[in-house]
Formats: C-alpha cells, structure tokens, sequence
C-alpha cells in the first residue's frame, strides 16, 4: 500500500466534506480489500523469520558468559513468548533443527517435548529441563545445551 500513490496525497482541506468524506470512504474499502486478501500476520512474521538477528536482550556480565547459570539447575529461563519458532526433525540423524528470526541451530540428543517445552513462552528452570531429559547430566549436558541456547539469544535468564 505505501507503494501506492493515493495513500500518500493529501486531502483537500477546507472545502465541502462529502468529496473528501467519498476519498476516505474509497480508501477504506481498498484498505478492507488488502486485508481481505492479505494475510498480514504472516507476511509480517516471515518479515521478521528473514532479518538476520532478533532483538535481543542482554544481561551482561551473565550472557557473555561469565556464571552464566548463578542458581545451578534453579536458574530461571524464558523464551520470548512473540517469537516465532520453527522445529524439524534432522531427516537421518538424532536431533532436531531450530530456525527462528533468522537463525538455524541443529540440536542433538534432544526430545521434541523438551523443546516444544522450551520455546512456549513460559518460565521454566534448569530442574524442569531436568526433568524433560532424564538420561542426561547436568554438568555435562543440560549446562552447554542451555548456555547454546542463551548466548544465540533464543532463550533467556530471567533475574
């Protein structure tokens, strides 16, 4: 629509109102017919799926990668409850492929509850994903999966 030479012309002031009234009326009906025939919502979010890097909140020194987890497996995580995320299966290999606003991460030795879990929007701590992955160690599995995750920005330290 900002294409389009109308929506950029002024109207006429201080002249008989229903001209100008038949000029708002014609741009309301084309306007009802572009959203009518355009799904906005997703043209958006395919917009945002295309930049390169989300916006992204920050909490140094923790995000840089210093104590990164304060509490242990009581850390507070969150994910962004408007971003858009997209999970696939890896066609021969055990894991999944994650995009979202522009990043592509593969993640193996995962369940797709876990990370269906993860990227719901919700609070969650470190024993939650504990819980989720019962076979795998703290320390040595949960603890970089996590610290991935934090320092791409897909999920984040709540304080």
């Amino acid at each position: 629509l900002c294409q389009q030479e109308e929506w950029r012309k002024s109207l006429p002031l201080r002249t008989e109102t229903a001209p100008v009234a038949a000029a708002i009326e014609q741009l309301m009906e084309k306007l009802d017919k572009h959203l009518t025939y355009h799904n906005i919502a997703d043209e958006y979010i395919s917009y945002l799926d295309s930049l390169g890097k989300p916006a992204a909140r920050y909490a140094l020194p923790e995000q840089a990668g210093f104590n990164l987890f304060p509490q242990g497996a009581a850390t507070q995580f969150t994910s962004a409850k408007s971003q858009r995320v997209n999970i696939s299966e890896l066609p021969e290999e055990d894991g999944y492929k994650i995009v979202t606003s522009g990043k592509e991460i593969v993640l193996r030795g995962v369940n797709l509850t876990m990370l269906e879990n993860l990227f719901k929007g919700e609070t969650f701590q470190g024993e939650d994903v504990l819980q989720w992955l019962p076979d795998c160690d703290w320390e040595l599995d949960i603890v970089p999966l996590l610290s991935r995750l934090v320092m791409e920005g897909l999920i984040f330290i709540r304080e």
